[in-house]
């Protein structure tokens, strides 16, 4: 599957003269591959992403994506009634979080969300003792450091 930006098909584009392009691999040819390795985050309005099933991981229940959903403040009241899933969805990912920790006393884990600014407050910090467990962690599966970030 490999990294997102592999699975980039096209871009709906900004340029800094205000013009907004369509890249592919046809089109602007150059400038997509230009936002595929080296910051895709400047003036992308639109990326298509190719998508697979999640049978790959061993069950047809759906596909699934990770992402910002972004949208005018003024609208939020419109988005929010139509998330009609967002409680069976959020309520499946945690619930998941829960069945993946079964039997384990929250002491004795690393949660590779230490740290970060990712779920409730609870989540973000579990101690000192905790990172030193993550640090441990890290350099067992990372000796020569090629993965970094600045929890670590």
């Amino acid at each position: 599957m490999g990294l997102a930006y592999d699975n980039m098909l096209s871009a709906k584009i900004i340029l800094a003269d205000g013009r907004l392009v369509y890249a592919d691999n046809v089109h602007q040819p150059d400038l997509f591959w230009a936002i595929k390795g080296a910051g895709f985050y400047f003036g992308v309005t639109e990326i298509t992403l190719r998508t697979y099933s999640l049978s790959i991981f061993g069950t047809e229940e759906g596909r699934h994506w990770i992402g910002n959903f972004l949208y005018p403040l003024e609208r939020a009241a419109e988005v929010f009634r139509r998330q009609e899933n967002w409680d069976k969805v959020f309520g499946f990912e945690q619930r998941a979080i829960e069945t993946m920790r079964l039997g384990t006393e929250p002491e004795s884990y690393v949660d590779l969300l230490h740290g970060t600014r990712i779920g409730p407050i609870e989540r973000r910090f579990r101690g000192p003792e905790r990172l030193t467990k993550l640090r441990a962690l890290k350099k067992e599966f990372d000796p020569r450091g090629a993965f970094t970030t600045e929890f670590l």
